[in-house]
């Protein structure tokens, strides 16, 4: 009896850290191991956007797998379904009536739920299920296809890998549709490894794809384009002028602005006549800046001296 007890203890408690995980903010500036990693500028824009959390110790753990539970609830979470307590899903849709057995899990169960009710796991997948496994590369690509509803490519042509026949048959054609889409790559090899985990940086990549191809309606307005013809220092925070397509909007810019300039964090002063990427924060801070092309600014010529001597071709 008393180990039955101390088991779903256990059990309560590490429900408790994957429901923190996933819902309490830990922001993108405060990441202790993400600095020197290849997809730093990938996890900031992610986690700006809200998409993706850290640890409560400060830490992303960017080279952790995911397991299939994470997967299927930060995914999920990203394609606008929000089943967390008191929060409505931007994603309405008539629920069929279902006989499926859906597996019982010790946390994000109406996930796993709906997930089962909208098809977005298939049959092979669910009668393995595991929410503690590693996420197989696989069936990350099968259930994002679904999530987006992407339209499916032929399993053949260019974007087909040197080892796609070694994975699954019933994601072959997820694979490439996801790759064809943009939102997953192989590796330099020419490989894809199927049967690989996901890591939580590889994740954050495979988000920040979505952001950037705006494949994820529910961040749409946290991503604005233009040049910076102007930074006010005076002000605090600073304030940046962001002229776009719609006209000259003012940001101010986070305590803890990141900015990326060739994948590599450069000082948020340099902004000055870029065109760049903005991405927003909750308060719609600038928090995440990508510089793309540096404006070459006209030096004005000017002219010095009387009329009469500009006129006649004089020095002054």
């Amino acid at each position: 009896m008393f180990k039955m007890q101390n088991r779903i203890i256990s059990v309560t408690l590490l429900a408790a850290a994957l429901i923190l995980f996933f819902i309490q903010p830990v922001n993108a500036a405060i990441f202790l191991d993400v600095e020197n990693h290849w997809a730093y500028e990938a996890v900031c824009r992610a986690s700006v956007v809200d998409l993706i959390r850290g640890y409560p110790d400060g830490n992303f753990r960017p080279e952790q797998s995911l397991s299939e539970m994470e997967a299927l609830v930060l995914f999920m979470r990203a394609a606008g379904y929000n089943l967390d307590k008191n929060k409505s899903s931007s994603r309405v849709k008539t629920i069929p009536v279902t006989t499926v057995s859906t597996p019982q899990v010790a946390w994000g169960q109406n996930y796993l739920d709906r997930a089962v009710e909208d098809k977005l796991i298939d049959k092979l997948w669910l009668a393995e299920f595991n929410g503690d496994n590693p996420i197989t590369r696989a069936r990350t690509a099968g259930l994002l296809s679904r999530l987006l509803e992407l339209p499916v490519s032929d399993s053949t042509g260019v974007t087909s890998f040197i080892d796609l026949n070694q994975g699954p048959p019933a994601y072959r054609t997820s694979i490439v549709t996801v790759a064809r889409a943009g939102i997953i790559s192989g590796f330099a090899d020419g490989s894809f490894r199927p049967e690989a985990g996901l890591k939580r940086g590889e994740a954050a990549a495979l988000l920040d794809n979505m952001i950037k191809d705006n494949w994820l309606q529910s961040v749409t307005d946290r991503q604005v384009e233009g040049w910076v013809p102007r930074i006010d220092f005076k002000p605090n925070p600073p304030e940046m002028e962001l002229q776009t397509l719609q006209g000259s909007k003012k940001f101010k810019l986070s305590p803890e602005v990141k900015c990326f300039k060739n994948e590599k964090e450069c000082p948020y002063q340099q902004l000055l006549h870029w065109r760049v990427i903005v991405h927003l924060d909750s308060k719609k801070q600038a928090a995440c800046i990508t510089l793309l092309e540096k404006r070459e600014v006209a030096q004005e010529n000017q002219i010095r001296g009387t009329i009469r001597a500009v006129a006649l071709g004089k020095d002054s």
